[in-house]
């Protein structure tokens, strides 16, 4: 060691000065494959070190232990987020019915969000877990926002329509717009999350502004047939009823 030149001596001295031998191990594909990089570190771990060797460490080990987080805690932050949404829906409506028309076009548009990767062809990843709970908390207001008014107009679909449908377009816009400079990113990790994101918020928006209003014209008609026909109904009962005393007076 007393050879070696101070930047090469500092990149393997201890904090106490002590120096030893390093042993560098690498993965024979791609560096950036978690798959091949959690199968790695696994080998690594279950490997029996002699007494004095210290790891292993290294940009490898990181990288799997943070997959390994993603992937055991991803799901139940993404079921937690949308459950936390619906009780704050269900908190503001009050009503389990009006909550669940609240929710219609943001679990809609996830649910095509998925069917849309698997038609495109593009594997899920651990990165996609991230993007999923920022898609719950900014579309949910789509729905909050139709519902709302739509009760408070009296249920006058076309006035609502013509009120947020550009809105919510300019809000989709924007936050796609945000999110969609990742997908031109060098980094595999970072384009998948912009590309599963601009998927996503344009999958959310569609069902914004085209299926919920639609969904909710067809429930007033369906509304006013009821109110129309129960008038008629009425009246039939009655002359049913008064039939029979006519004839015995």
């Amino acid at each position: 060691p007393a050879y070696l030149p101070p930047e090469v001596l500092r990149r393997v001295a201890g904090r106490d000065a002590s120096v030893g031998w390093t042993l560098a191990v690498n993965t024979a594909g791609r560096p950036r494959d978690g798959r091949m990089a959690m199968a790695f570190t696994e080998t690594l771990y279950g490997l029996p070190m002699p007494p004095g060797v210290r790891g292993p460490t290294g940009d490898k080990p990181i990288f799997a232990e943070i997959l390994w987080l993603v992937s055991a805690e991803g799901p139940f932050l993404v079921g937690g987020t949308l459950l936390g949404v619906f009780a704050l829906v269900l908190l503001d409506r009050r009503r389990l019915g009006e909550a669940l028309w609240v929710m219609l076009p943001l679990v809609a548009g996830l649910l095509l969000t998925l069917g849309g990767r698997v038609a495109l062809g593009w594997k899920p990843n651990f990165f996609n877990i991230v993007v999923l709970p920022n898609l719950i908390g900014n579309a949910v207001d789509n729905g909050v926002h139709w519902y709302r008014r739509w009760t408070e107009t009296g249920h006058a679909t076309a006035d609502v329509q013509k009120e947020l449908s550009g809105a919510l377009t300019a809000s989709a816009a924007i936050t796609t717009i945000g999110y969609g400079s990742l997908a031109l990113a060098h980094h595999a990790g970072l384009r998948s999350i912009g590309s599963t994101a601009v998927l996503g918020f344009a999958c959310l928006w569609a069902m914004g502004v085209v299926l919920m209003p639609g969904v909710l014209a067809l429930r007033s008609q369906r509304r006013d047939a009821r109110k129309a026909a129960a008038p008629s109904s009425r009246a039939s009962t009655r002359a049913r009823s008064s039939g029979p005393r006519s004839l015995s007076s």
